[in-house]
């Protein structure tokens, strides 16, 4: 982060008013210590990958051991490869499975590699259904994940203030530790959530673009 500020020089970054960024506290406490008249965003992006990665999927590999202790293997193993299915949006598991009925290519054979070319999977909506009416925990994320769309869709300071606080009560209501982590986050970033309302703008596209670079790299 101080190489980023040295390098663009405090004149350009004069006119800079507000910045995107991930939750980690000292990062926005660096920038905000050296450009205090910045106002600090925390987008929808960085809240869900915060959510996905500290709860949906502690409270899956959580609920797969508690089910094996107790002897359901059938409702254990429901849950195996279930994570990105948890972490897909309606939406998502919606055009996942037109695709699907469309017969859309996702990915190219190789015959240097021996692979053949693979079709999109469809079911993603009616797998996510089974896990919901089989775990109570996995529906509470489903439902969150679209409280958290119409919460980002404020564009009003108090009105997601009033969202995003419905959803700390929804994390403490579950009762899961996970969940309760994920309110604590909110609570203490709540200011820079509320910001998105008056700032509207992300990084995700960003973060979006390094993750697909990366995977690029370790491919070869």
């Amino acid at each position: 982060m101080h190489e980023f500020c040295d390098f663009v020089l405090a004149e350009w970054i004069s006119n800079v008013e507000t910045i995107a960024c991930d939750m980690n506290a000292d990062f926005g406490r660096a920038f905000l210590k050296r450009h205090p008249h910045l106002s600090v965003v925390y987008d929808r992006f960085h809240l869900v990958k915060n959510f996905n990665e500290k709860v949906i999927c502690k409270v899956r590999k959580d609920k797969q051991a508690r089910l094996k202790e107790e002897g359901d293997s059938e409702a254990a193993r429901s849950l195996k490869h279930s994570t990105y299915i948890l972490k897909s949006c309606a939406d998502t598991r919606k055009r996942k499975d037109c695709d699907a009925r469309a017969g859309r290519l996702v990915s190219r054979g190789s015959a240097l590699f021996g692979k053949q070319e693979a079709l999109q999977k469809g079911g993603a909506r009616k797998r996510c259904e089974e896990l919901i009416s089989q775990n109570e925990l996995p529906f509470a994320c489903d439902i969150v994940d679209e409280m958290l769309t119409q919460a980002y869709s404020c564009t009003d300071a108090d009105e997601i203030r009033a969202a995003m606080e419905r959803i700390v009560d929804m994390y403490r209501g579950t009762g899961d530790r996970h969940f309760a982590r994920v309110a604590r986050l909110v609570e203490g970033h709540m200011e820079g959530i509320v910001a998105q309302a008056r700032h509207h703008i992300s990084n995700g596209r960003v973060e979006g673009t390094n993750q697909m670079i990366k995977t690029l790299r370790r491919a070869g």
